[in-house]
């Protein structure tokens, strides 16, 4: 792919294409705004079990908010007047037509600040900069210019610091109802499913080399295309499973519970769920040849009204780092006893394949420890395979 950006023009956002009245060499008003204490408010206090998707539904909550913020901006500025540039949860670009004056801009966002906060009962906090932009013509694309991005990263930044979004002393009457977290759109389906006190996992997955493929990605609303069609496939890649559930969703990272005794089936099924709707879409499929998946399972412990979720969050991702960190990535690490070891997916296929075939010829006591410690799985299961899966799992646990 032809490299457009220099360093010095790493800030700038090119486009492919863009309204018909962002012309060339007329200023336009860029607009940024950001949602600040995202994860405090995603990753609240758990009671228990099965109260655990209140996690998945502000995780929601946070997207729809996003989307809400952009159809009230389109609202108020005009669907003629009010372009979406970048759009992801929690975060916002969009371009006003020079007509709307800068005091208008602020008066409106200043509105829909004051209107989460109140909303959220001040757990979200919304921060917004803005700046002028001159769209010019580089390389068979349009960019607007003056390091925009690095522009609205400090005008943002700039009203963080200075504690601007001090919304509490502002009685001013506002309808902070259509931002409440019950507004969110009824025909969003809640997950109500109940674990009880079933022995869950929580697994962590992250795509790996994404980095490289956005790279080659120079212009805002390709790249916004390619955004969401990522979000879709991995929010869809859980749908079919009963004993596993998508609790978070961000980037391309994906944070999900699931039954023990399934766990080894789920994992495999989503990551080839992934795999083939990365082949199929036309905004991925050049991702194809870079894509690799690294994850982690941890297991969730009968003190989860103790302890919140995200300290299981956290514990995933410090496992996923050990995943990461195998020559080519693309493996899971997980806890065998007391170490974490990493399996590479055809591993852990050929584990599933036999587990599923032969489980119910293994003690249920001797099956709940082995799903814990891969090292004894494999050694419980390898009298049942064949040489060539014995030559796959062999090696399981060796080295680490």
């Amino acid at each position: 792919m032809k490299q457009v950006m220099s360093m010095r023009e790493k800030y700038y956002l090119f486009y492919d294409t863009i309204p018909s009245w962002f012309m060339f060499s007329k200023k336009n008003t860029i607009l940024k705004i950001e949602l600040s204490g995202i994860q405090s408010f995603i990753f609240g206090s758990i009671d228990s079990y099965s109260n655990v998707f209140g996690v998945s539904r502000r995780s929601e909550y946070v997207q729809w908010l996003t989307k809400a913020i952009e159809k009230k901006l389109s609202f108020c500025f005009g669907e003629k007047n009010y372009y979406p540039v970048q759009s992801s949860s929690g975060n916002l670009i969009g371009a006003v037509k020079k007509k709307i004056s800068v005091t208008e801009i602020d008066s409106v966002v200043k509105e829909i600040q004051l209107e989460i906060y109140k909303a959220t009962d001040g757990q979200l906090e919304m921060f917004y900069g803005f700046c002028e932009a001159v769209v010019h013509k580089y390389d068979d694309h349009l960019y607007a210019g003056s390091n925009v991005l690095l522009r609205l990263g400090l005008a943002v930044s700039y009203q963080k610091y200075h504690c601007i979004n001090t919304l509490s002393i502002n009685e001013k009457p506002v309808d902070e109802a259509g931002f409440s977290f019950e507004k969110m759109q009824a025909s969003e389906e809640t997950d109500k499913r109940s674990y009880g006190n079933r022995r869950i996992v929580a697994l962590k997955f992250d795509l790996d080399n994404l980095g490289v493929f956005f790279r080659g990605i120079h212009t805002v609303d390709r790249s916004r295309l390619v955004s969401r069609a990522l979000d879709s496939v991995l929010k869809k890649s859980f749908a079919d499973e009963s004993t596993a559930s998508v609790i978070f969703v961000g980037g391309d990272d994906i944070f999900a519970i699931a039954e023990l005794e399934n766990y080894l089936g789920v994992i495999t099924r989503v990551r080839s769920r992934i795999l083939n709707e990365i082949t199929e879409n036309p905004y991925l499929n050049l991702y194809k040849d870079y894509v690799g998946i690294s994850g982690s399972v941890t297991e969730i412990r009968n003190d989860l009204g103790r302890v919140p979720l995200l300290y299981y969050y956290n514990e995933g991702e410090e496992m996923l780092e050990k995943a990461k960190m195998v020559p080519g990535k693309n493996s899971v690490a997980m806890k065998s006893g007391r170490r974490v070891i990493t399996l590479q997916w055809n591993q852990i296929a050929v584990l599933n394949q036999l587990y599923t075939q032969h489980f119910r010829e293994i003690p249920p006591e001797g099956r709940k420890g082995m799903l814990l410690n891969m090292i004894r799985m494999r050694d419980a299961l390898g009298k049942y395979c064949t040489q060539e899966e014995w030559n796959v799992i062999k090696s399981i646990g060796q080295g680490e």
